[in-house]
């Protein structure tokens, strides 16, 4: 059985370096079933996961798929490359969080990953990677074997140089990274962006320019979180309700890859406050949050006081699915968003939970 991943074809059997979230590297073999479940058989005791039909030889296993639609892992691998001949990959690589988290939304992430593993010259000592204080420089540290025995080093050096040196040492092995200095020119400055906290740009659409936010083309490919499960991802045709009312827009933010995190925006009551968040990483929901808290808009979840939206427009032939103001009265046109039923006034409601454009008819009694 094979699979492609990013065009290159692997199979069981095959040896492949297997990175993940915490940014663990393991050497191991990998087996593939035939529905494309797989996993990297290895022999360290920390990624002891789901047993594979055959372990190949090796004593641990872990279970993971990829996604080729997304072209994303599952199960907190980030990436899996074979073993190149002509390269020695490093043992027990470590990336820090900020940096791998950063190395997530660039493009040619595959060629930058394969560079901070590959051992040459002159960074073959070293396996140990995390961002520096000092703007566009990563820290770098291992350990050098002398005659008066084993020592710890490191350095910090501008993170396109360290680039810039290993692509130039493996083009030397005829292995081409594809980074050019149109790449690393623009690897340096996404960098000092992300260590400042410019590189995520936080926009509000409205009117037409919100079915941009739910199209899947224009989502990141470094998605691994909520944003690629969204119900209404290209039911472009259900978004009529947000691009006809003004009280409504939608809070996006961007990386280079594109929209790494959305929200609904509703202006209530002279407020605004923000819907539930779809997002790639949890950490970008949290960017994202504190984005629109610094704006004013309030957290929508938090209310325990009744929330209402009155639509200039709400007669259409298809309706999105709403995650908070789901109660809308077909009369006067208001969206009613309330912890429970009970704090909604009385009447007879479409509830705007369906994922097909339609909707369910509901009645709220008035309690004795």
């Amino acid at each position: 059985m094979a699979v492609k991943i990013f065009g290159k074809e692997v199979r069981t059997g095959m040896v492949v370096s297997c990175l993940f979230k915490d940014g663990t590297t393991v050497l191991g073999k990998l087996y593939i079933d035939g529905d494309g479940q797989m996993w990297i058989c290895h022999n360290d005791p920390c990624k002891d996961g789901s047993p594979a039909p055959s372990r190949l030889g090796f004593r641990f296993s872990w279970t993971f798929r990829y996604d080729t639609d997304h072209k994303r892992y599952t199960d907190d691998v980030t990436n899996v490359l074979p073993v190149i001949e002509g390269i020695t990959f490093k043992k027990d690589v470590t990336i820090g969080e900020s940096l791998s988290q950063f190395l997530d939304f660039q493009v040619g992430h595959t060629d930058l990953w394969m560079c901070l593993n590959a051992a040459v010259k002159p960074f073959e000592d070293y396996n140990s990677y995390e961002l520096s204080e000092t703007p566009g420089f990563i820290r770098i540290s291992g350990k050098v074997q002398t005659e008066k025995g084993l020592f710890d080093k490191s350095c910090e050096v501008k993170l396109a140089r360290f680039i810039s040196k290993v692509s130039e040492s493996l083009a030397k092995k005829d292995i081409k990274t594809g980074i050019d200095d149109k790449s690393l020119e623009r690897l340096s400055n996404n960098l000092v962006a992300f260590k400042s906290g410019d590189y995520l740009k936080l926009e509000y659409l409205e009117g037409e320019d919100i079915i941009n936010g739910y199209m899947k083309d224009k989502y990141s490919h470094s998605a691994t979180g909520t944003i690629h499960k969204s119900c209404m991802t290209d039911k472009l045709e259900s978004l009529v309700l947000y691009t006809k009312n003004k009280k409504v827009k939608l809070a996006v933010l961007r990386s280079d890859n594109g929209i790494e995190a959305r929200c609904l925006v509703w202006s209530s009551g002279g407020r605004k406050y923000y819907d539930r968040i779809y997002y790639t990483h949890e950490w970008v929901s949290t960017i994202l949050e504190n984005k629109l808290v610094a704006d004013g808009v309030k957290k929508l979840a938090s209310c325990r006081t009744l929330k209402s939206v009155k639509l200039q427009n709400h007669t259409f032939d298809q309706y999105p699915y709403l995650d908070s103001f789901k109660f809308l009265d077909p009369k006067e046109g208001v969206l009613y968003f309330g912890k429970d039923t009970s704090m909604i006034p009385p009447g007879k409601y479409w509830v705007l939970t369906h994922t097909d454009g339609s909707y369910s008819e509901h009645t709220i009694y008035q309690e004795d």
